[in-house]
């Protein structure tokens, strides 16, 4: 079987200012972005205002519900920040909710191997690339687009993180960061440590 090649977050044409994180890595340089773990609309403003190109919202380890995650990312995304969320795990409705907040990008815990990295880039990506519904606004918006921009341009530029947090991980980090769709790949050294 011959794998379709296709167009991803690092590789796109697409140009949109409003995607800051991407535009800094594209520009080959390094963008700078931290964690927000607690749940507050008004700390996701004071810290986008800080000069950062990413905001990284923890609803895995943070105590940030899907309320908050909505209100954070609009917030954020209007100061010109990029808004990835890092989800609870690696389920295919959890990635939706966060992508249809109009997340510029998702880091995703825990995983393993390539099969498991290639659900989570079919969970991000819209058809024919992946699986992932549209019905929503609010990702459009979040990037500057009317929705059938949004659509014809997501799988181009929404950034895919993985974490590798376990022995397993590690062992299989090539085939998971070979995996077409796949970023970035995020060390999580505390549950690593412990793996």
């Amino acid at each position: 079987m011959t794998q379709k090649t296709y167009s991803t977050a690092l590789t796109t044409t697409i140009e949109n200012p409003r995607l800051r994180f991407l535009n800094k890595i594209k520009a080959g340089e390094f963008p700078l972005m931290t964690f927000v773990a607690i749940p507050s609309v008004r700390q996701a403003q004071i810290v986008a205002l800080t000069g950062l190109d990413g905001i990284i919202l923890d609803c895995e380890h943070g105590h940030i519900g899907d309320d908050s995650m909505h209100n954070s990312v609009a917030a954020i995304s209007a100061l010109g920040v990029s808004p990835i969320i890092r989800i609870r795990g690696p389920a295919h409705d959890i990635i939706k909710r966060a992508l249809d907040t109009g997340a510029h990008g998702i880091m995703v815990p825990q995983i393993n191997n390539a099969d498991e990295a290639r659900q989570i880039v079919a969970s991000s990506k819209f058809p024919p690339q992946g699986v992932r519904g549209q019905g929503s606004a609010f990702p459009a918006i979040g990037h500057g687009l009317t929705t059938p921009e949004y659509m014809k341009s997501a799988n181009e530029t929404i950034i895919t993180m993985i974490q590798i947090e376990t022995r397993a991980g590690v062992e299989n980090v090539d085939e998971i960061a070979a995996t077409p769709g796949v970023d970035m790949l995020f060390i999580g050294p505390n549950d690593l440590a412990q793996s």
